[in-house]
């Protein structure tokens, strides 16, 4: 869903003008990208992004089955580059990190089949359509202060507006990021870092420049502020871990080869553990692919690294298990390379014939 500003008398870009070296190249990129912002579709900004993503090796068919609501922010950087426009460094590499971002959200999105009929709208989708009507609404109140409708942005109720949308953390998360090139803007302009910037700024005066920056951030912190008590309520509610591991199956102990396994909650969060199958006598260790450490969902170990999780098959087991049962990691390290067997990749699950006898903390 496009983030929709009503504005009137936008002026076609001179593209001719839209070179780094123009003298008053900011005034033109910004009219430019309101052009794009107020004239240009949905599916126009689609196809300006599709447009310059196949020429810079950029995954087709991923981007042609994303939706539209997606490129309307990159899209419009895309039409001036397309029409042969340049712009900053930094207003492309933003451009490109959103653009790779696109491409990771809708990576694992299966295309639907041709004979559904009804079209399934995906909950991402939603959050991210959300997030632009809330940004819609602040984007008018900008536009009136900057057109000096009204006397001060800062006036503005932020949280009563949150409240009314039904914002969330994860619309949080989308809104806060549509202000960070403006906010970057308005603050090269304040510094005078930036000569262009500056000069297109400067009809704005610094009291307007000033307030803006600060209901910019105030945006961002009410942003940050519900993802953190989020995350304060995840963990609150995490399990512990005798939770996360009660229906974990595994052999607590072995007569014949002497052993007693480890408690399978010391798992959670450690950096690995050694384990052994009586049933196929394989011996082999899970390492973490992470600092979030290990940890179980039902009977499989979640969040290891699956090529230096290892295991070979112990021949003769009962008179090569004793340097396994000793305490040093090391040492266990050196009894498992001296295994003369195959060495193959772990796949994650565990049963009642596996023995957990070495936790790596």
């Amino acid at each position: 869903m496009r983030r929709e500003i009503k504005t009137v008398g936008v002026a076609k870009p001179n593209f001719a003008r839209l070179k780094l070296t123009s003298k008053h190249y900011q005034r033109h990129f910004w009219n430019a990208m309101n052009y794009a912002h107020v004239e240009l579709s949905a599916e126009r900004l689609k196809k300006e992004s599709l447009l310059w993503a196949k020429s810079n090796d950029y995954p087709m068919d991923i981007l042609n089955r994303t939706d539209k609501g997606e490129f309307c922010t990159v899209g419009k950087v895309f039409f001036i580059l397309n029409n042969e426009g340049e712009v900053t460094d930094k207003v492309l590499e933003t451009t490109l990190s959103m653009m790779t971002d696109i491409v990771e959200r809708n990576k694992e999105v299966k295309q639907e089949k041709k004979e559904t009929p009804k079209v399934a709208v995906n909950t991402q989708e939603r959050i991210y359509d959300k997030a632009c009507e809330c940004s819609n609404v602040i984007d008018h109140w900008i536009d009136l202060y900057i057109n000096d409708e009204i006397d001060n942005i800062l006036e503005q109720d932020l949280s009563r507006l949150f409240a009314e949308q039904y914002i969330t953390h994860a619309h949080a998360q989308h809104l806060s990021s549509f202000y960070d090139i403006d906010l970057y803007e308005y603050k090269t302009a304040l510094k005078g870092d930036d000569r262009d910037i500056a000069e297109a700024y400067a009809p704005l005066g610094k009291i307007k420049i000033k307030r803006l920056i600060r209901f910019y951030e105030s945006i961002q912190a009410m942003c940050q502020e519900l993802i953190d008590e989020y995350i304060e309520l995840r963990k609150a509610n995490q399990k512990s871990p005798e939770e996360l591991v009660s229906k974990m199956k595994y052999a607590k102990s072995d007569k014949k080869f002497g052993m007693v396994s480890c408690p399978p909650a010391d798992i959670i969060g450690a950096k690995g553990f050694w384990v052994f199958n009586l049933r196929t006598k394989k011996i082999g260790k899970y390492v973490c692919k992470d600092d979030q450490g290990l940890t179980v969902r039902g009977s499989s170990i979640v969040n290891f690294d699956e090529d230096n999780s290892v295991e070979k098959t112990l021949f003769k087991a009962l008179t090569k298990i004793k340097p396994f049962k000793l305490k040093t990691l090391s040492k266990i390290q050196s009894a498992y390379d001296e295994v003369d067997s195959l060495e193959t990749k772990m796949t994650g699950k565990m049963n009642e014939h596996c023995l957990i006898f070495k936790i790596i903390e």
